[in-house]
């Protein structure tokens, strides 16, 4: 009896065994992680400034070419903030953006601004008080420059101190909060707007 008893319970072990083991071969599973990341929207101020060593009486020349260059991987929209961080010296100083064939003070570089670059008054909304490009700006590449160059001139020993030009950039991708691509000869307003508002 006992032996039949183990014979028994050897085949059942054997029964269960390849039932597993069957059931085994016929299911699986395997596991993938698959990385899904957003677009990285960076980019960077770049700037060619040559600064006088010493600051005079008189004219002060130098070169300040002002790009926004788009170091990351998807394209973009910019806009810059630019201006003196002095009055005094703000109504002495004044901007070129073709190379010093034309100078303009910074109130009225506004109304004279290198192809692709458009101004927002300070009172025109949450857009004002920027200089737009209006172009897309598409990964590894740059802005036309804002500026090339810059002159101050001093009137006189008195009026002599160092000051900044400020300079900040933003920027947007090119895509609605829906993922829907911007586009139209406004697209740079569009999507500021949208950004903004």
């Amino acid at each position: 009896m006992k032996k039949r008893t183990l014979i028994l319970l050897a085949v059942a072990a054997m029964a269960v065994g390849s039932v597993s083991s069957a059931f085994a071969y016929f299911t699986g599973e395997e596991t993938h992680t698959n990385a899904v990341t957003v677009g990285q929207n960076t980019t960077t101020i770049t700037e060619k400034f040559d600064p006088p060593t010493t600051l005079k009486t008189g004219e002060n020349t130098y070169k300040k070419t002002v790009q926004i260059t788009n170091t990351g991987d998807t394209d973009a929209f910019i806009r810059v903030f630019l201006d003196v961080d002095d009055d005094a010296i703000r109504k002495i100083t004044m901007f070129s953006g073709d190379g010093r064939n034309s100078w303009y003070s910074p109130g009225d570089y506004k109304d004279h601004l290198p192809s692709g670059w458009v101004y927002i008054p300070e009172n025109d909304g949450f857009l004002g008080g920027c200089y737009y490009y209006t172009s897309v700006v598409k990964p590894g590449e740059s802005t036309t420059p804002l500026i090339t160059d810059v002159k101050t001139t001093f009137p006189d020993e008195s009026s002599v101190k160092p000051y900044n030009i400020l300079v900040h950039e933003e920027s947007i991708q090119t895509y609605d909060k829906h993922g829907s691509l911007i586009t139209g000869n406004d697209a740079w307003q569009k999507a500021w707007s949208e950004f903004l508002g």
